[in-house]
């Protein structure tokens, strides 16, 4: 699969061979928490407030059903 751009390809994935993907991943390719420091984390409170903005959207209009 290719995506392009404007200016050509911008980025291409290819399969990798079956041998590199068998297997469980290793702790090498494994992110965890090592990019936490550059995404940053979220306090309980920060998250509390996060999920009450967003709230409404959990809600269904059963109107657009019919």
């Amino acid at each position: 699969m290719v995506i392009t751009s404007a200016s050509g390809s911008a980025v291409r994935l290819v399969a990798l061979p079956k041998e590199e993907r068998a297997g469980p991943p290793t702790s090498a390719k494994v992110i965890g928490h090592a990019l936490d420091r550059f995404i940053g984390t979220w306090s309980p409170e920060q998250a509390a407030e996060m999920l009450q903005s967003i709230e409404v959207f959990e809600q269904v209009d059963e109107s657009f059903w019919t």
